[in-house]
């Protein structure tokens, strides 16, 4: 039996169109319709009747990327809510999920129960589909590995509507160009099957919280201490403001204030103590607002406070950037983000990566020792502040791409936490970006997948000052 499909202009289109989209700023894009696959049969007939029609495609597992990507105009959209599959084969450690299967799914409900984790996405309702196949930066990546590394294999429905399986050793250029893909992946993943580890016994984390007027010395020690951190330890230093994180405290709700969060994984309670004991070190500790040294935590507990810190009933915008540059040059660039934020709910975040290592040979390919995200934030459901939260992250990264990749610069953005039609940016190097085109053209010749969302006229793994370039040869832009 063929399955449902909700056109447009049909009584409950609008539910199926946005009512899994976890951002509350939806956009106007209106696919032709929506089919909700409960097998993997339901995905191969969507996908053979997209090319019949002519039609595009675009994939949703989860819902929760910030720009909707799942929402292209005249597209068939293809939602993988109800294709569920979770299981663990004890003799391989290998947990086979469904792309809608999140990281709370995988660690809390099921995982854990066996003694074994995945370093799935900090947000509890990140589904693995997008997750994965735009790098995966989960639980930390620093030291374990990026998620899409976990992929033992996959199983995708490829354009011309077969169901093949990609590894290292079937098919093995789809599952390379998979790899960091993102939105880009011209295929519907119907199943990954993931390397797990065993789950630490202790979970511990340090906290320090900080007045704005430290910022350049913690943050310039915070980076130099991180490349020196066990390798079990994620590390995190946030702008938030005082609403969020200490809304008793004197001051403006509004003050900026500066967060180091480092969380062990180890487990001994005395393994988590000897890997946190850098923080005790931090410049001005006597004079931090908070000073919280090897509490416990949880998957859970970590889970729940992502819950509360990324609300579902918010207007988000969020960006990001791989940063270059040696930490002064890093803390000039990114302080109007930590300092000056727009609104009380927003947050900013730099994630340490040091010391990086060498990746293995897949698509994704773009990481410096840094990376900065900004995730701007508002309750007004009016969408009245839309412009204004829209020019803010505007403007925080036209300051870093106005350093045109040198120092404090970017030389590109993750997939996950960006907005390719408002800010197009390389995500892979020259070399691999040539690669996974002539692999995209080879299985999806007549682009039956919609593809990277890239706006204002610029070419796909490509920053728009390298456009203007491109375009004005010697000639001095804005950007």
């Amino acid at each position: 039996m063929a399955p449902s499909i909700i056109w447009k202009g049909e009584e409950k289109y609008e539910e199926a169109r946005v009512g899994r989209i976890f951002n509350r700023k939806r956009p106007n894009r209106f696919p032709a319709g929506v089919l909700h696959a409960h097998s993997v049969d339901d995905v191969i007939y969507g996908v053979n009747l997209a090319r019949e029609k002519g039609m595009k495609i675009t994939v949703r597992s989860g819902g929760h990327s910030w720009p909707a990507w799942s929402l292209r105009d005249g597209s068939l959209l293809i939602d993988l809510e109800h294709l569920k599959e979770l299981h663990y084969d004890p003799k391989t450690e290998i947990v086979t999920v469904s792309a809608s299967s999140t990281g709370r799914m995988i660690n809390v409900d099921y995982l854990s129960k066996l003694g074994r984790m995945f370093p799935g996405g900090h947000c509890p309702s990140v589904a693995v589909g997008g997750f994965l196949l735009q790098g995966g930066q989960g639980w930390n990546c620093r030291g374990w590995k990026w998620g899409c590394e976990m992929i033992d294999s996959m199983d995708v429905v490829t354009p011309d509507g077969k169901l093949v399986t990609a590894s290292e050793t079937e098919n093995s250029d789809l599952f390379w160009a998979a790899r960091g893909a993102g939105l880009g992946f011209f295929g519907v993943v119907v199943r990954f099957r993931l390397k797990t580890f065993p789950a630490f016994k202790a979970m511990r984390k340090t906290i320090l919280i900080f007045d704005a007027k430290h910022y350049d010395e913690t943050f310039n020690w915070f980076q130099r201490t991180c490349p020196t951190v066990d390798l079990d330890v994620e590390l995190v230093y946030l702008g938030l403001s005082r609403m969020r994180c200490l809304p008793d405290s004197p001051g403006k709700p509004s003050d900026p204030l500066l967060v180091i969060s480092a969380t062990a994984f180890k487990n001994t309670i005395e393994e988590c103590a000897d890997a946190l004991a850098p923080f005790l070190q931090c410049p001005k500790i006597d004079e931090a607002l908070v000073h919280a040294p090897n509490i416990p935590t949880s998957f859970k507990e970590e889970y729940d406070t992502q819950e509360r810190d990324n609300p579902p009933d918010c207007r988000f915008w969020a960006n990001n950037a791989w940063i270059n540059g040696e930490p002064q040059e890093v803390t000039d660039a990114l302080r109007h983000g930590f300092l000056e934020l727009p609104t009380p709910d927003s947050y900013t975040l730099y994630y340490s990566q040091a010391p990086v290592r060498k990746l293995p040979n897949m698509a994704f390919d773009m990481q410096t020792p840094h990376y900065y995200a900004s995730y701007i934030m508002s309750t007004d459901t009016t969408g009245s502040s839309d412009n204004f939260c829209q020019a803010w992250i505007q403007e925080a990264f036209y300051a870093i791409d106005a350093r045109h990749g040198g120092p404090g610069g970017s030389p590109g953005q993750y997939l996950g936490d960006s907005d390719q039609m408002t800010r197009p940016a390389r995500i892979m190097s020259d070399e691999h970006w040539d690669k996974f085109v002539k692999i995209r053209q080879k299985y999806d010749p007549n682009g039956l997948f919609s593809g990277f969302n890239v706006g204002l006229g610029i070419g796909e793994n490509m920053h728009v000052w390298e456009a203007a370039r491109r375009v004005n040869k010697g000639v001095k832009g804005k950007l």
